[in-house]
Protein backbone atom coordinates (compact mmCIF):
# COMPACT_ATOMS: atom_id res chain seq x y z
CA UNK A 1 0.00 0.00 0.00
CA UNK A 2 2.80 2.16 0.94
CA UNK A 3 4.42 1.60 -2.71
CA UNK A 4 0.73 2.24 -4.55
CA UNK A 5 1.42 5.54 -2.85
CA UNK A 6 4.69 6.41 -3.47
CA UNK A 7 4.01 5.41 -7.05
CA UNK A 8 0.94 7.86 -7.69
CA UNK A 9 2.89 11.07 -5.57
CA UNK A 10 5.70 10.65 -8.55
CA UNK A 11 2.79 10.74 -10.72
CA UNK A 12 1.45 13.81 -8.96
CA UNK A 13 4.73 15.35 -9.20
CA UNK A 14 5.54 14.98 -12.64
CA UNK A 15 2.11 16.35 -13.91
CA UNK A 16 2.61 19.46 -11.22
CA UNK A 17 6.22 19.82 -12.84
CA UNK A 18 4.65 19.67 -16.35
CA UNK A 19 2.34 22.31 -15.73
CA UNK A 20 4.23 24.69 -13.97
CA UNK A 21 6.64 24.83 -17.29
CA UNK A 22 4.21 25.02 -19.16
CA UNK A 23 2.88 28.24 -17.72
CA UNK A 24 5.95 30.00 -17.49
CA UNK A 25 6.56 29.09 -21.19
CA UNK A 26 3.18 30.72 -22.03
CA UNK A 27 4.29 33.72 -19.75
CA UNK A 28 7.84 34.28 -21.43
CA UNK A 29 6.05 34.08 -24.97
CA UNK A 30 3.56 36.78 -23.95
CA UNK A 31 6.48 39.17 -22.65
CA UNK A 32 8.15 38.70 -26.05
CA UNK A 33 5.04 39.40 -28.31
CA UNK A 34 4.26 42.53 -25.59
CA UNK A 35 7.77 43.63 -26.54
CA UNK A 36 7.10 42.92 -30.23
CA UNK A 37 4.10 45.13 -30.18
CA UNK A 38 5.90 47.77 -28.47
CA UNK A 39 7.93 47.70 -31.04
CA UNK A 40 5.87 48.27 -33.99
CA UNK A 41 3.81 51.20 -31.77
CA UNK A 42 6.55 53.64 -31.00
CA UNK A 43 10.25 52.26 -33.03
CA UNK A 44 11.60 54.74 -35.64
CA UNK A 45 13.36 54.11 -39.15
CA UNK A 46 16.15 56.76 -39.33
CA UNK A 47 15.61 58.95 -42.24
CA UNK A 48 18.56 59.00 -44.59
CA UNK A 49 21.27 61.51 -44.50
CA UNK A 50 22.67 61.44 -48.06
CA UNK A 51 21.06 63.93 -50.07
CA UNK A 52 22.17 67.23 -51.31
CA UNK A 53 20.27 70.16 -49.56
CA UNK A 54 20.63 73.80 -49.45
CA UNK A 55 21.68 75.07 -46.20
CA UNK A 56 19.80 71.74 -44.22
CA UNK A 57 21.36 73.28 -41.24
CA UNK A 58 19.14 76.41 -41.40
CA UNK A 59 15.52 76.18 -39.08
CA UNK A 60 12.85 75.77 -41.10
CA UNK A 61 9.97 78.57 -41.34
CA UNK A 62 7.70 76.52 -39.22
CA UNK A 63 9.77 77.26 -36.38
CA UNK A 64 10.03 81.04 -37.42
CA UNK A 65 6.23 81.51 -38.22
CA UNK A 66 5.42 79.97 -34.20
CA UNK A 67 7.57 82.61 -32.46
CA UNK A 68 4.76 84.70 -32.38
CA UNK A 69 3.30 82.19 -30.08
CA UNK A 70 0.22 81.22 -32.51
CA UNK A 71 -0.41 77.62 -32.47
CA UNK A 72 -3.58 77.37 -34.67
CA UNK A 73 -1.77 75.11 -37.09
CA UNK A 74 -1.75 72.55 -34.51
CA UNK A 75 -5.11 71.74 -35.79
CA UNK A 76 -3.58 70.53 -38.95
CA UNK A 77 -3.21 66.87 -38.99
CA UNK A 78 1.12 65.77 -38.98
CA UNK A 79 1.88 63.80 -41.44
CA UNK A 80 2.52 60.13 -40.58
CA UNK A 81 5.51 57.55 -41.59
CA UNK A 82 4.94 55.75 -44.08
CA UNK A 83 7.56 52.69 -43.77
CA UNK A 84 5.82 49.93 -41.86
CA UNK A 85 5.97 51.06 -38.54
CA UNK A 86 3.62 54.00 -39.08
CA UNK A 87 4.24 55.77 -36.56
CA UNK A 88 4.05 59.74 -36.34
CA UNK A 89 7.63 61.83 -38.02
CA UNK A 90 9.75 63.06 -35.48
CA UNK A 91 9.41 67.23 -35.27
CA UNK A 92 12.97 68.85 -35.39
CA UNK A 93 12.90 73.09 -34.09
CA UNK A 94 9.13 73.61 -33.48
CA UNK A 95 8.49 75.86 -30.90
CA UNK A 96 5.18 74.73 -29.48
CA UNK A 97 4.72 71.65 -26.44
CA UNK A 98 6.80 69.17 -27.64
CA UNK A 99 4.98 67.08 -25.05
CA UNK A 100 1.75 67.13 -26.03
CA UNK A 101 3.09 66.19 -29.78
CA UNK A 102 4.64 63.53 -27.96
CA UNK A 103 1.62 62.61 -26.19
CA UNK A 104 -0.30 62.25 -29.51
CA UNK A 105 2.40 60.46 -31.30
CA UNK A 106 1.61 57.79 -28.40
CA UNK A 107 -2.03 57.76 -28.67
CA UNK A 108 -1.77 57.64 -32.47
CA UNK A 109 0.45 54.62 -32.02
CA UNK A 110 -2.13 52.59 -29.37
CA UNK A 111 -5.24 53.22 -31.72
CA UNK A 112 -3.41 51.70 -35.10
CA UNK A 113 -2.53 48.64 -32.54
CA UNK A 114 -6.37 48.14 -31.85
CA UNK A 115 -7.59 48.88 -35.19
CA UNK A 116 -7.99 52.29 -34.87
CA UNK A 117 -7.37 54.63 -37.98
CA UNK A 118 -5.41 53.45 -40.74
CA UNK A 119 -2.29 55.06 -41.73
CA UNK A 120 -2.18 56.86 -45.09
CA UNK A 121 -1.65 54.37 -47.79
CA UNK A 122 1.63 54.21 -49.76
CA UNK A 123 0.89 53.75 -53.86
CA UNK A 124 2.28 50.48 -55.07
CA UNK A 125 6.10 50.33 -55.62
CA UNK A 126 7.25 50.94 -58.82
CA UNK A 127 10.05 52.57 -60.75
CA UNK A 128 10.07 56.05 -61.33
CA UNK A 129 12.84 58.11 -62.66
CA UNK A 130 12.46 61.41 -61.55
CA UNK A 131 10.29 63.89 -59.40
CA UNK A 132 10.21 67.53 -60.25
CA UNK A 133 8.56 69.27 -57.04
CA UNK A 134 6.90 72.16 -58.81
CA UNK A 135 6.81 74.99 -56.82
CA UNK A 136 3.83 77.95 -58.02
CA UNK A 137 4.77 80.92 -60.04
CA UNK A 138 8.76 79.48 -60.15
CA UNK A 139 8.54 78.28 -64.09
CA UNK A 140 7.52 74.37 -63.92
CA UNK A 141 4.60 75.16 -65.95
CA UNK A 142 6.72 75.34 -68.94
CA UNK A 143 9.22 72.36 -67.68
CA UNK A 144 6.28 70.16 -67.72
CA UNK A 145 5.54 71.06 -71.15
CA UNK A 146 8.81 69.97 -72.19
CA UNK A 147 8.05 66.51 -70.44
CA UNK A 148 5.02 66.11 -72.03
CA UNK A 149 6.74 66.54 -75.06
CA UNK A 150 9.93 64.85 -74.52
CA UNK A 151 9.46 62.29 -71.51
CA UNK A 152 5.48 61.45 -71.72
CA UNK A 153 6.53 57.69 -70.69
CA UNK A 154 8.45 58.81 -67.56
CA UNK A 155 5.71 61.49 -66.93
CA UNK A 156 3.67 58.68 -66.99
CA UNK A 157 5.30 57.02 -63.94
CA UNK A 158 4.04 59.58 -61.24
CA UNK A 159 1.66 62.59 -63.03
CA UNK A 160 -1.38 61.74 -61.51
CA UNK A 161 -4.39 62.82 -58.68
CA UNK A 162 -5.23 61.39 -55.52
CA UNK A 163 -7.38 61.62 -52.84
CA UNK A 164 -6.06 60.90 -49.29
CA UNK A 165 -8.12 59.22 -46.93
CA UNK A 166 -8.72 63.00 -45.16
CA UNK A 167 -10.41 63.63 -48.02
CA UNK A 168 -7.92 65.66 -49.42
CA UNK A 169 -7.09 65.81 -53.54
CA UNK A 170 -3.71 66.16 -54.18
CA UNK A 171 -2.15 66.54 -57.75
CA UNK A 172 1.47 65.76 -58.90
CA UNK A 173 1.57 69.05 -60.72
CA UNK A 174 1.94 70.49 -57.58
CA UNK A 175 3.01 68.04 -55.09
CA UNK A 176 5.21 68.94 -52.16
CA UNK A 177 8.15 67.02 -50.77
CA UNK A 178 5.93 65.97 -48.23
CA UNK A 179 2.82 65.36 -50.27
CA UNK A 180 4.79 62.77 -52.76
CA UNK A 181 6.90 60.91 -50.25
CA UNK A 182 3.92 60.18 -48.42
CA UNK A 183 2.25 59.01 -51.60
CA UNK A 184 5.21 57.18 -53.12
CA UNK A 185 7.39 55.96 -49.69
CA UNK A 186 11.04 56.57 -48.92
CA UNK A 187 12.24 53.87 -50.83
CA UNK A 188 11.12 54.99 -54.44
CA UNK A 189 11.93 58.96 -53.59
CA UNK A 190 15.47 58.19 -52.74
CA UNK A 191 15.72 55.68 -55.80
CA UNK A 192 14.53 58.94 -58.26
CA UNK A 193 16.59 62.22 -59.34
CA UNK A 194 14.26 64.75 -57.48
CA UNK A 195 14.77 68.61 -57.91
CA UNK A 196 12.66 71.97 -57.56
CA UNK A 197 12.73 74.90 -58.64
CA UNK A 198 13.14 78.25 -56.89
CA UNK A 199 12.96 82.38 -57.25
CA UNK A 200 13.76 85.15 -55.97
CA UNK A 201 10.88 86.05 -53.47
CA UNK A 202 9.63 88.82 -54.72
CA UNK A 203 9.37 88.14 -57.75
CA UNK A 204 7.31 84.86 -57.08
CA UNK A 205 5.01 87.60 -54.92
CA UNK A 206 5.05 89.64 -57.72
CA UNK A 207 3.70 87.25 -60.77
CA UNK A 208 1.38 85.75 -58.83
CA UNK A 209 -0.58 88.61 -58.20
CA UNK A 210 -0.58 89.68 -61.87
CA UNK A 211 -1.56 85.69 -62.67
CA UNK A 212 -4.60 85.87 -60.23
CA UNK A 213 -5.69 88.96 -61.87
CA UNK A 214 -6.44 87.58 -65.07
CA UNK A 215 -7.10 83.78 -64.02
CA UNK A 216 -9.68 85.05 -61.49
CA UNK A 217 -11.06 87.68 -63.65
CA UNK A 218 -15.06 87.50 -63.63
CA UNK A 219 -15.34 84.97 -60.85
CA UNK A 220 -16.29 86.73 -57.88
CA UNK A 221 -15.56 83.51 -55.54
CA UNK A 222 -11.57 83.36 -57.06
CA UNK A 223 -11.39 86.79 -56.34
CA UNK A 224 -12.75 86.98 -52.89
CA UNK A 225 -10.53 83.94 -52.08
CA UNK A 226 -7.72 85.47 -53.12
CA UNK A 227 -8.14 88.78 -52.08
CA UNK A 228 -7.90 90.26 -55.47
CA UNK A 229 -9.65 93.56 -56.24
CA UNK A 230 -12.30 93.12 -58.31
CA UNK A 231 -11.48 96.59 -60.80
CA UNK A 232 -7.63 94.70 -60.47
CA UNK A 233 -8.16 94.28 -64.28
CA UNK A 234 -8.69 97.65 -65.37
CA UNK A 235 -5.27 98.92 -64.10
CA UNK A 236 -3.42 100.50 -66.56
CA UNK A 237 -0.46 102.60 -65.08
CA UNK A 238 2.41 100.98 -63.40
CA UNK A 239 1.68 103.52 -60.55
CA UNK A 240 -1.76 101.58 -60.02
CA UNK A 241 -0.12 98.38 -60.25
CA UNK A 242 2.93 98.76 -57.53
CA UNK A 243 0.34 100.46 -55.08
CA UNK A 244 -2.72 97.90 -56.02
CA UNK A 245 0.12 94.87 -55.48
CA UNK A 246 1.41 96.48 -52.11
CA UNK A 247 -2.38 96.82 -50.75
CA UNK A 248 -3.04 92.68 -51.43
CA UNK A 249 0.15 92.44 -49.45
CA UNK A 250 -1.00 94.03 -46.23
CA UNK A 251 -4.18 92.73 -46.85
CA UNK A 252 -2.78 88.87 -47.45
CA UNK A 253 -0.94 89.30 -44.32
CA UNK A 254 -3.89 90.52 -42.46
CA UNK A 255 -6.18 87.41 -43.26
CA UNK A 256 -3.00 84.86 -43.42
CA UNK A 257 -0.58 85.74 -40.82
CA UNK A 258 2.54 83.31 -40.19
CA UNK A 259 1.67 80.47 -37.68
CA UNK A 260 -1.67 80.39 -38.73
CA UNK A 261 -2.90 77.17 -40.69
CA UNK A 262 -3.97 79.17 -43.95
CA UNK A 263 -0.74 80.90 -44.08
CA UNK A 264 0.79 79.33 -47.45
CA UNK A 265 -2.01 81.47 -49.30
CA UNK A 266 0.12 84.25 -48.99
CA UNK A 267 2.25 82.21 -51.62
CA UNK A 268 -0.28 79.64 -53.22
CA UNK A 269 -3.48 77.59 -53.20
CA UNK A 270 -2.70 74.88 -51.04
CA UNK A 271 -3.08 72.13 -54.14
CA UNK A 272 -3.92 69.08 -50.96
CA UNK A 273 -0.22 69.86 -49.95
CA UNK A 274 -2.53 72.21 -46.92
CA UNK A 275 -3.01 68.42 -45.48
CA UNK A 276 -0.05 68.63 -43.61
CA UNK A 277 1.31 70.68 -41.29
CA UNK A 278 5.03 71.59 -43.12
CA UNK A 279 3.20 73.43 -45.78
CA UNK A 280 3.25 77.12 -45.34
CA UNK A 281 3.72 80.94 -48.23
CA UNK A 282 7.44 79.82 -47.91
CA UNK A 283 9.50 77.72 -50.92
CA UNK A 284 11.31 76.33 -48.43
CA UNK A 285 8.42 74.61 -47.21
CA UNK A 286 7.41 72.46 -50.53
CA UNK A 287 10.61 70.91 -50.30
CA UNK A 288 11.08 69.91 -46.71
CA UNK A 289 11.56 66.33 -45.47
CA UNK A 290 8.34 65.33 -43.68
CA UNK A 291 10.13 63.43 -40.98
CA UNK A 292 12.72 66.24 -40.73
CA UNK A 293 11.76 70.07 -40.73
CA UNK A 294 15.52 71.45 -40.78
CA UNK A 295 16.33 69.36 -44.20
CA UNK A 296 15.48 69.59 -47.72
CA UNK A 297 14.65 66.65 -49.25
CA UNK A 298 15.00 67.44 -52.92
CA UNK A 299 18.67 66.33 -54.39
CA UNK A 300 18.80 69.26 -56.70
CA UNK A 301 17.43 73.01 -55.80
CA UNK A 302 17.96 75.10 -59.08
CA UNK A 303 17.16 79.10 -59.68
CA UNK A 304 14.87 79.73 -62.26
CA UNK A 305 17.06 83.21 -62.95
CA UNK A 306 20.07 80.62 -63.53
CA UNK A 307 17.71 77.97 -65.12
CA UNK A 308 18.52 77.99 -68.82
CA UNK A 309 22.63 77.30 -67.92
CA UNK A 310 21.76 74.29 -65.67
CA UNK A 311 19.27 72.88 -68.37
CA UNK A 312 22.40 70.76 -69.32
CA UNK A 313 22.81 69.13 -65.84
CA UNK A 314 19.01 68.56 -65.62
CA UNK A 315 19.22 66.66 -69.16
CA UNK A 316 21.78 64.49 -67.79
CA UNK A 317 20.18 63.65 -65.01
CA UNK A 318 17.04 63.18 -67.28
CA UNK A 319 18.19 61.74 -70.85
CA UNK A 320 14.69 62.32 -72.30
CA UNK A 321 15.27 66.00 -72.19
CA UNK A 322 18.36 65.85 -73.88
CA UNK A 323 16.66 66.33 -77.78
CA UNK A 324 14.88 69.46 -76.35
CA UNK A 325 18.02 71.55 -76.91
CA UNK A 326 17.92 73.94 -73.61
CA UNK A 327 15.19 75.86 -71.95
CA UNK A 328 11.98 77.13 -73.58
CA UNK A 329 12.32 80.50 -74.06
CA UNK A 330 9.49 82.78 -71.82
CA UNK A 331 7.51 84.69 -73.98
CA UNK A 332 8.09 88.63 -72.32
CA UNK A 333 5.63 90.10 -74.48
CA UNK A 334 2.68 88.09 -72.19
CA UNK A 335 4.19 90.41 -69.38
CA UNK A 336 1.75 93.52 -68.63
CA UNK A 337 3.22 94.48 -65.32
CA UNK A 338 6.51 96.38 -64.46
CA UNK A 339 9.44 94.36 -63.27
CA UNK A 340 9.69 92.77 -59.73
CA UNK A 341 12.55 95.61 -58.73
CA UNK A 342 10.31 98.55 -58.92
CA UNK A 343 8.00 96.56 -56.02
CA UNK A 344 10.92 96.79 -53.57
CA UNK A 345 10.65 100.06 -52.57
CA UNK A 346 7.50 99.88 -50.11
CA UNK A 347 8.73 100.08 -46.80
CA UNK A 348 5.77 97.66 -45.10
CA UNK A 349 5.46 95.43 -47.77
CA UNK A 350 9.79 94.66 -47.08
CA UNK A 351 8.95 93.85 -43.44
CA UNK A 352 6.45 91.43 -44.74
CA UNK A 353 8.57 89.66 -47.09
CA UNK A 354 11.42 89.60 -44.64
CA UNK A 355 9.29 88.02 -41.64
CA UNK A 356 6.83 85.65 -43.85
CA UNK A 357 9.64 84.57 -46.83
CA UNK A 358 13.16 85.26 -44.49
CA UNK A 359 14.12 81.70 -45.03
CA UNK A 360 14.08 81.88 -48.63
CA UNK A 361 16.12 85.05 -48.83
CA UNK A 362 18.60 83.15 -46.50
CA UNK A 363 18.69 79.30 -48.24
CA UNK A 364 18.48 80.05 -51.69
CA UNK A 365 21.01 83.02 -51.25
CA UNK A 366 18.67 86.12 -52.26
CA UNK A 367 19.08 90.11 -51.77
CA UNK A 368 16.44 91.48 -49.96
CA UNK A 369 17.15 94.85 -52.28
CA UNK A 370 17.08 93.46 -55.54
CA UNK A 371 19.12 95.32 -58.30
CA UNK A 372 17.93 94.74 -62.01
Amino acid sequence: MTMKMTQQNKQLVIVATSICTIALSSLFFGVQIGMSYGDIGTGHIDIPTSFASVNKDRPHPISKTRIRGDTSSKKRPSAQRIEEDQSEPKRVGQTHDSSAKLAKTAKTAKTTLKGGPKPPKVRESKKIPFFFVHINKTGGTSLFGMFREYCQLELDAFSEKWVTESGIHHRTFHATSHSLIVRHGYKVWEEAYTFAIVRHPLARQVSNFFFLIGNCDGRKDCLSDRMIPEDAIDMETDEEKIEAFHSWMANLYKAHPPGTPTNYLMGSKGHGNEDYDTFNATQTSWMVDPNDNNKIAVQKVYKLEELSTNMDEIASAIPCLKPAGGMAKENASKKTYPHYTKFSKNEKTNRIMREVFGIDYENFGYEYDPKR
